[in-house]
């Protein structure tokens, strides 16, 4: 059931955003599924679903105009953080 749950988070994430004013961001909900996976599945599926994850996020902040939060600059240099972690987190796995 874990295994599931962190690729459903994906796009539970991008739904709940979609459907809520900008001041109510909900794409910092994308950090779970790559902990979830980290969890749950391989090194290369953890990978997978962190980059889909960072995807998502990018995709969610340029729908809104840069501006996911009053801090929308801020936001998507932390999707940009999250890019860095994947390796890392790949390389302790294994």
């Amino acid at each position: 059931m874990v295994r599931l749950a962190s690729p459903a988070l994906i796009p539970a994430a991008v739904i709940v955003d979609l459907f809520n004013p900008e001041s109510w961001p909900f794409n910092r909900f994308l950090v779970g599924p790559p902990a979830l996976a980290a969890a749950s599945w391989s090194p290369a599926g953890t990978c997978t679903i962190g980059m889909a994850a960072l995807a998502t996020d990018i995709a969610l902040i340029a729908d809104k105009g840069g501006q996911s939060s009053p801090g929308g600059a801020l936001d998507a240099a932390r999707a940009g953080m999250r890019l860095s972690h994947v390796p890392t987190t790949v390389i302790n796995r294994l």
